[in-house]
């Protein structure tokens, strides 16, 4: 997947922000639609209770909402959002990653190769793959269908 700044609706967006954003005045934005919180809030009844989404005080307005949407779903969002709930493994990761090591064993080393794990693994879950895709490649490295299986 290309980097996000390089996306035609990120690009759309951010050209909406530059033209527009100084005009946005969220008192504005109510005055000149009553029903604001109406038109950008959703509520959800669950089994787990009840949420509400409130967007009304942000600035935003119908035309971003829809940019917005048009950019999740350019990368890729619906598409992962139904991988999910079919039931696709989801990894779980917090993203927390310490500055500095509080065991310095020789000169940080140990801390320097943990550090590069975890932006390697960042990485591969920020860009995903599926399965079949990592299959091929595996195969092509020229791995066994042994260990093609307990790797995926």
């Amino acid at each position: 997947m290309a980097a996000l700044t390089q996306n035609l609706q990120f690009q759309k967006l951010q050209q909406w922000h530059r033209e527009h954003s100084s005009e946005l005045n969220l008192r504005h934005l109510f005055e000149s639609d009553p029903e604001r919180f109406q038109h950008f809030s959703l509520n959800l009844n669950t089994n787990h209770g009840h949420i509400l989404l409130d967007y009304s005080k942000n600035l935003v307005t119908k035309e971003v909402m829809q940019m917005l949407v048009d950019l999740a779903k350019s990368r890729g969002v619906e598409a992962a959002r139904e991988r999910m709930f079919k039931g696709t493994k989801i990894i779980p990761c917090d993203f927390l990653i310490p500055v500095q090591t509080q065991h310095p064993i020789r000169n940080s080393l140990h801390h320097k190769i943990l550090l590069a794990n975890f932006l390697a693994q960042t990485e591969a879950l920020m860009k995903g793959k599926l399965p079949e895709e990592a299959q091929k490649e595996l195969q092509a490295a020229g791995k066994s269908s042994e260990d093609v299986k307990k790797l995926l």
